[in-house]
């Protein structure tokens, strides 16, 4: 459900396993159980070309129906009752005005029938593969028709249309369709489902457009290919729980399991398709037992707590730095003000949902971009008790400070990804704010800090060393 941190935990009730899940800020219960307490089940299926056998006797059996319904209507109008009544009584088609057709090439049986037929009376049931009908002729005339000519023109062109006599009958019908033998439309299931399939992304492709990503395992991949094979330049359907989501076109034999489905759809729309797909890519069957939603007082005391800790926290650092370093101190904390400004913008924009394990990961930020300022203070006043000038100071200070900074901190990164890619829930939500807060103390430290001190030396001249190692003369 987008980036809103999910807690997810089994647990054993009696003699079932039960699967937990607690959403934040779900404000629509109905949302939630939307997605989480029904059973879903993914499935990819092939264009239907032909029915299976148990199908075709069904078919049969309905087709055979149909005929003893036909024989039955057939059977009152010999026996008196009027065709307007049967028609109104048996005729699948809405009753409408008698109708004008060219039976002789389009349907040469009916014509054969309706030939020896007196104006006023019916046909017995003129069957084809797709109906079985009976006609009332009303009259018959001879009439011109456009045809296209048999004959190819002189210079290789398409048949030209030209008149040509044909008779032209005036009938009302009673039409009782048949069920065709051969599939119109429609998927046949196939032996791919959820159960081989391991994932869906959303990339971009060359040109910036969203595409979806699936992949399989290696049976998925077998299966797949297979179906890719036999499917070239036809759709092969995807269905989530029943119903289609999508109906992407084979335009290759897919051999290594990992497919792309292109589309006109945006980014919001990708992500859904990707979101279906790997909800559906269940095995087993979720029974949604219970569901209760639970007050945010709670939450919202926790918060305000956690963030007057991390306020407390930053304003009591910005004071020691000024105490112990000064001015250069100043700096520093002016340069961890921008640093929780940077974050907070982060997270605003990519909207983030801050837990309060989020919390603890941003204030433990916020002591290693302290950690980094001091490296580097000290490192200057080691230069600085060796007689060098500030400017000096401040290139070597720089330079020697940061593979220390560099080390620690990417340290620090290899466990944010381990934290993120091994746990879940909120140790995720820990690892994510603990490694954007590194990225940007990094830059804060090295960049933002070192910028203003230059600044102030620019501005105090010599002066800038005594301030900066005062308290060590002190």
């Amino acid at each position: 459900m987008g980036l809103v941190e999910p807690n997810v935990y089994t647990a054993k009730v009696g003699e079932n396993f039960h699967v937990f899940v607690e959403l934040p800020e779900i404000e629509d219960l109905n949302e939630a159980i939307a997605l989480v307490g029904k059973t879903v089940s993914l499935q990819f299926k092939e264009e239907k070309l032909a029915y299976s056998a148990e199908e075709l006797q069904e078919i049969q059996a309905i087709n055979q129906r149909i005929e003893n319904k036909a024989t039955e209507a057939l059977a009152s109008l010999d026996s008196g009752s009027s065709f307007d009544d049967i028609q109104a009584q048996y005729s699948s088609l809405p009753v409408s005005e008698s109708q004008q057709v060219f039976f002789q090439s389009d349907n040469p049986s009916a014509a054969e029938v309706l030939d020896v037929l007196q104006p006023g009376s019916y046909t017995d049931l003129v069957s084809s593969p797709s109906e079985i009908v009976i006609y009332k002729l009303i009259s018959s005339e001879v009439s011109q028709r456009p045809v296209l000519s048999s004959e190819m023109n002189s210079d290789g062109g398409e048949s030209e249309a030209v008149m040509k006599e044909e008779q032209l009958y005036t009938v009302d019908r009673i039409v009782f369709p048949l069920k065709p033998n051969y599939p119109q439309g429609g998927f046949a299931e196939t032996e791919l489902t959820g159960k081989y399939f391991r994932h869906a992304d959303v990339v971009l492709d060359n040109i910036g457009k969203p595409i979806v990503q699936i992949s399989f395992d290696e049976v998925g991949a077998q299966l797949f290919a297979e179906i890719t094979e036999r499917n070239i330049n036809r759709p092969v359907a995807i269905y989530l729980d029943g119903e289609m989501i999508s109906s992407p076109t084979v335009q290759a034999v897919i051999s290594d399991g990992v497919a792309v489905i292109t589309g006109r759809f945006d980014l919001t729309e990708a992500k859904e398709l990707a979101m279906q797909m790997n909800t559906g890519a269940i095995p087993a069957p979720v029974k949604l037992v219970s569901q209760q939603k639970i007050g945010a007082s709670l939450g919202n005391d926790s918060w305000e707590r956690g963030i007057l800790a991390g306020f407390l926290g930053f304003i009591l650092l910005c004071v020691y730095m000024i105490w112990y370093y000064r001015f250069s101190g100043l700096l520093a904390s002016l340069a961890l003000t921008l640093y929780a400004l940077i974050v907070y913008a982060i997270f605003k924009i990519f909207g983030l949902t801050i837990s309060l394990a989020g919390i603890a990961g941003f204030i433990l930020s916020i002591g290693m971009a302290v950690d980094a300022n001091i490296l580097i203070f000290e490192r200057i006043k080691e230069e600085l008790r060796e007689g060098r000038s500030m400017k000096e100071s401040l290139e070597i200070g720089f330079s020697r400070a940061w593979s220390s900074i560099r080390d620690s901190n990417s340290s620090s990164l290899i466990t944010c990804a381990i934290l993120f890619i091994f746990a879940s829930g909120m140790i995720r939500g820990f690892a994510v704010t603990l490694a954007i807060g590194i990225v940007v103390s990094i830059f804060t430290a090295v960049t933002l800090t070192r910028n203003l001190l230059y600044l102030w030396i620019a501005s105090v001249g010599a002066k800038g060393g005594d301030m900066f190692i005062g308290k060590i003369n002190k």
